[in-house]
């Protein structure tokens, strides 16, 4: 079976040196957490340690973000399925979109709760992955 350690000192130490270079530039950042599938002890360690944001690709990831670390600011990190758009805006402040369709369903969905959802509109940059063209960023 697959297994991960996580170090805390050396996961603090890197939070520390990051954090302090992105502070620098006056950035902040946001921590994807697909990879602890959830890890409700981890998350919550992760809020003890200062992180704010926490973002991920999975709506059932985002539940346990929201239980352990319920201060923290949420992201979603894949186009939203309009099935989910629910769930979703009641799970993360801000997702990620390349549709117009999800991001009036967003915006709805939202409404309906009586909450701000923030939305960034994704860009293709070359791997044809996800993303909206650059030059059709104006018309979108």
């Amino acid at each position: 079976m697959t297994r991960l350690t996580i170090s805390i000192e050396a996961l603090r130490h890197n939070l520390e040196v990051v954090g302090s270079w992105m502070s620098e530039f006056g950035a902040s950042w946001t921590l994807v957490t697909k990879v602890l599938c959830g890890h409700e002890e981890t998350l919550h360690t992760l809020g003890r340690l200062g992180i704010h944001m926490l973002a991920d690709s999975r709506v059932e990831n985002l539940e346990a973000v929201r239980a352990s670390c319920p201060d923290c600011e949420t992201w979603y990190l894949r186009p939203p399925h309009l099935s989910q758009v629910d769930a979703i805006v009641s799970l993360a402040d801000t997702s990620l979109v390349s549709e117009v369709t999800s991001i009036e369903a967003l915006d709805l969905a939202a409404a309906k709760k009586g909450l701000t959802h923030k939305i960034v509109i994704m860009i293709e940059l070359g791997d044809l992955r996800e993303g909206i063209l650059p030059g059709s960023l104006v018309q979108f």
